[in-house]
């Protein structure tokens, strides 16, 4: 649970700063054509840093809360030693994966900026569907685990939903990307998850 704890820190340090320094949110902030045309590339990450207000923080923060710790656990019992490594690098490079939608469709927007940490969270969940299809996440306050699945719906769903909002810029529909990656890089380091994955389905 450590590398869920250490998420939030960070990331609620760093917003909060950026609340207060409207230079430091337009430094990190994922702005695409500025990572196009001036190849400052480190926005594709630090964009998942800063959010647009403390609502936005909050609620990003408590979905990390709620479902990491299951899914850091499910990585600790797959790649043991190296689990929470792995759930760190995820999270974190499915923010960049999640990003490299919103530069492809809007690199060409000077005043298009995008930020939030929703492609990680979307990772989060959709790692935990490969890993155990049929289980729950055990959700924080909650008596009874719901089924990953149904989050998985649900929260795509949410970021459809939001993404028709003529003013958000936080790229709900990239986080499709940041869901995709999550379900396939635990493949990556063990391809056989993928034989364990249809088999949980199929019911053998």
């Amino acid at each position: 649970m450590y590398v869920t704890l250490g998420i939030i820190i960070i990331t609620s340090i760093i917003s909060v700063l950026a609340f207060r320094r409207n230079d430091l949110f337009e430094d990190l902030v994922s702005w695409p054509y500025k990572i196009w045309n001036l190849k400052e590339w480190y926005r594709l990450l630090t964009g998942g840093f800063v959010h647009e207000d403390v609502s936005h923080l909050f609620f990003n923060m408590l979905f990390v809360l709620l479902f990491s710790g299951s899914a850091e656990s499910n990585f600790s019992e797959t790649f043991f030693h190296k689990g929470p490594v792995l759930f760190a690098l995820m999270y974190f490079s499915a923010i960049i994966v999640a990003d490299l939608y919103t530069l492809a469709t809007n690199k060409d927007n000077y005043y298009y900026r995008s930020y939030g940490a929703g492609g990680g969270i979307a990772a989060i969940i959709f790692s935990s569907i490969l890993l155990h299809p049929l289980g729950k996440l055990t959700v924080l306050f909650l008596p009874v685990g719901i089924p990953t699945i149904l989050i998985g719906v649900v929260y795509l769903a949410y970021c459809f939903f939001l993404d028709k909002r003529s003013d958000e810029h936080t790229g709900h529909t990239s986080y499709f990307a940041g869901a995709i990656f999550g379900f396939i890089f635990p493949i990556l380091c063990k391809p056989w998850l993928i034989a364990i994955f249809i088999r949980q389905i199929i019911g053998e």
